[in-house]
């Protein structure tokens, strides 16, 4: 049985309050390993996170959907600390809709930015909503410049859709591709390459030809992966396979674990690392984030969501105990830019000397330059630089922030220059492609120093033994 995700559901709504637990038992009889849980508007999104923790079938995403914008500034704080306080896969849905046009076009498209502005800084993907309104879609995406998104239940014109897959984006198809007469979206779909195609329901709306009249649910994405198999010419194994590790790549889905949160802080030598979010702006082959176990130098790191400072302080303790307290994990900390001030002052009151290790976007996440809040609350930075050109940092180090991840490395390394004391480049020697020289070379353009460290040293538990008595 081939082994699908539905990418965009509603099984909060009330069609579904009846037999919820039937939906979910016939969804994995049906293959689907993962149900997206889309939340339309403030309480829509409440709801998707509530039955996200109580399904493990379940993963939530949450947004203000442009009908619902003229509650934007009635509801955005609530809305933010949404995002930031909970598990959530995505923002979304968002975007425009001009066909019910329930609120004012200025207004949604207001609603539409703040959203990928939030996911930007958050480094979470987005989740697109467009009716009727193709061309302002374009402009503001073209205008955002975060290539994170993918359109849900796409509607266009095969030339639409190329327009939005040169933009960086991903294209979604619900059961309206089978229907007989849909042949204008028949032909976009063939148009999407299979590394950019996600399948979804959309349920309860939009069943698929076979189911036509009747209530949608995520089983039924099987009956349109068997369609959009047969229209690519492939075979259906083949489609699934495709489309679903597009998903969990994409979404970031990571297998539940069920053995715990994972380690806050770990001991490396004479250093005390923090974790600080489950969250990441690159997906480094090579980094054991992007494993199934999410273990580093003999750690369980899979944090299951990001702490509070004083979580982080109380474990943390003493500082002085540690040469240094290094923010790193497998996440970016950079995406929790205040919450890292705030740890960072505490500790530097206490004695501590601090460092962060990042994938230099700090600058790319916020939209604008960070480094002269780090002065004099960090020490030290090392940038993952990890390749000699965009090219081949595009292949090992697929980002968040597309062609110019590369780009803004090499501007935050000059910027945190001016204001820190220690500038590091680093570099994995032996990842494939990659020449140590060449990107030696530029960390001395840069003006910073530069430390290449081997392949292997991720997978090294290097702890020191530690007395029971001992943190």
């Amino acid at each position: 049985m081939p082994e699908l995700i539905d990418t965009h559901a509603h099984t909060g709504f009330d069609r579904f309050d009846d037999d919820r637990a039937d939906v979910y038992r016939r969804a994995r009889e049906a293959g689907v390993q993962t149900i997206i849980e889309v939340g339309v508007g403030l309480e829509g999104s409440r709801k998707a996170v509530e039955l996200a923790a109580s399904e493990p079938l379940l993963r939530a995403a949450v947004g203000i959907h442009p009908n619902e914008a003229n509650h934007l500034e009635r509801d955005w704080d609530a809305f933010e600390q949404l995002v930031r306080t909970h598990d959530v896969t995505a923002i979304g849905e968002c975007g425009l809709d001009y066909y019910w046009n329930e609120a004012p076009k200025d207004l949604q498209k207001e609603a539409f930015r703040r959203q990928i502005h939030l996911a930007r800084q958050m480094a979470l993907p987005f989740i697109v909503h467009c009716r009727d309104a193709e061309a302002d879609l374009i402009e503001v995406l073209r205008a955002q410049g975060y290539p994170r998104g993918v359109v849900h239940c796409f509607g266009g014109t095969a030339a639409q859709a190329q327009e939005l897959l040169d933009l960086g984006m991903r294209i979604s198809f619900c059961g309206n591709v089978t229907y007989k007469k849909n042949a204008q979206l028949q032909e976009a779909a063939k148009a999407v390459p299979l590394e950019r195609l996600f399948l979804e329901t959309d349920a309860p709306f939009l069943p698929p030809q076979p189911k036509r009249g009747k209530r949608n649910e995520p089983a039924y994405v099987v009956l349109t992966a068997e369609f959009l198999a047969q229209l690519k010419g492939v075979s259906l194994d083949e489609l699934a396979e495709r489309t679903t590790a597009n998903a969990r790549r994409f979404l970031d889905i990571k297998p539940e674990r069920q053995d715990g949160p994972g380690t806050l802080t770990y001991v490396i030598g004479d250093n005390l690392y923090v974790s600080l979010t489950r969250l990441c702006t690159a997906h480094c082959y090579f980094c054991p984030r992007e494993g199934p176990d999410r273990v580093a130098w003999g750690h369980d790191l899979a944090l299951t969501r990001d702490p509070e400072a004083h979580e982080v302080l109380e474990q943390v303790g003493d500082p002085t105990r540690y040469r240094e307290i290094v923010f790193c994990g497998l996440g970016e900390p950079m995406i929790r830019l205040q919450t890292l001030l705030e740890i960072a002052r505490t500790l530097k009151e206490r004695g501590a000397r601090v460092r962060i290790n990042t994938n230099g976007h700090g600058n790319l996440i916020h939209g604008r330059d960070v480094t002269p809040e780090l002065k004099g609350l960090v020490d030290a930075v090392s940038i993952s630089l990890n390749a000699q050109d965009r090219e081949t940092y595009d292949r090992d180090c697929p980002s968040t922030f597309g062609a110019a991840a590369f780009d803004g490395i090499l501007d935050f390394a000059r910027c945190a220059r001016k204001h820190l004391p220690e500038v590091i480049f680093t570099v994995v020697e032996g990842a494939e492609g990659v020449d140590v020289e060449a990107c030696r070379a530029i960390a001395e353009q840069c003006g910073v120093s530069f430390r290449a460290r081997p392949l292997d040293d991720l997978k090294e538990d290097r702890r020191p033994p530690i007395e029971p008595d001992e943190r």
